[in-house]
C-alpha cells in the first residue's frame, strides 16, 4: 500500500500514545511542536489543531482510507476540524504528516495530514477490545472495537466511543 512506501515505522505515533493518556484525536499532534493543538475546556467540549499555527482549513484527515472532514459545532464558521468528532477506537497506525505528502493518500490539504489505519490481522479470528480511560473532572473515555477478516476477503471493522465529563 501507499503507507508502506511513503511512511516509516518511526513516523507511527501509536506506541507513544499507548504510553500516555489521551482525550481525542488532537492529542495525536501534541508530540510535535509544529502543530498547535488546543482544547477549549478542561473536559473536552471542543478541540482543534492548527498545523504550524496557521488558521483555517489546513489539516487533512485520511482515516481508514477515507477522507474525513467533521464540521465544528461553533456558531461562527472558522474552518477548523472538530477533533472530538474523529473516531479513534480502531486506530492502530497513526501518522501525522507535515507538508504535501498527505495528498498521496487522498488528502486535499497541502499543509498537514493525519493518516490512520485500523488493525489488519493475518488470521481469521475475531479481534475485540474494550478500552476505558478516566481522568480529572469526572472524565471518562470508553471505546469498544471489533475487527474480523473473512475467508472470502470481506472485512468488518466496527467501533463505539463514548466520552463523559463534569459539565457535559
Amino acid at each position: 500500500t501507499l503507507v508502506v512506501y511513503f511512511t516509516t515505522p518511526r513516523m507511527n505515533v501509536k506506541g507513544l500514545l499507548d504510553q500516555s493518556y489521551f482525550h481525542d484525536a488532537s492529542d495525536y499532534f501534541r508530540l510535535d511542536p509544529s502543530f498547535f493543538a488546543q482544547t477549549y475546556q478542561a473536559t473536552p467540549m471542543r478541540s482543534t489543531v492548527l498545523p504550524f499555527g496557521l488558521s483555517g482549513d489546513r489539516l487533512g484527515i485520511v482515516s481508514y482510507g477515507y477522507r474525513l472532514n467533521p464540521v465544528g459545532h461553533t456558531p461562527e464558521p472558522q474552518g477548523l476540524i472538530e477533533m472530538n468528532a474523529l473516531p479513534t477506537a480502531l486506530d492502530n497506525e497513526i501518522y501525522p504528516l507535515m507538508g504535501p505528502s498527505g495528498q498521496i493518500f487522498g488528502s486535499r490539504s497541502g499543509v498537514a495530514t493525519l493518516v490512520t489505519r485500523p488493525l489488519r490481522p493475518d488470521d481469521y479470528d475475531v479481534r475485540s477490545a474494550f478500552l476505558a480511560d478516566q481522568g480529572g473532572f469526572e472524565y471518562a473515555f470508553v471505546r469498544g472495537r471489533l475487527t474480523k477478516r473473512f475467508t472470502d476477503g470481506r472485512r468488518v471493522d466496527a467501533s463505539v466511543e463514548y466520552r463523559n465529563g463534569d459539565g457535559q
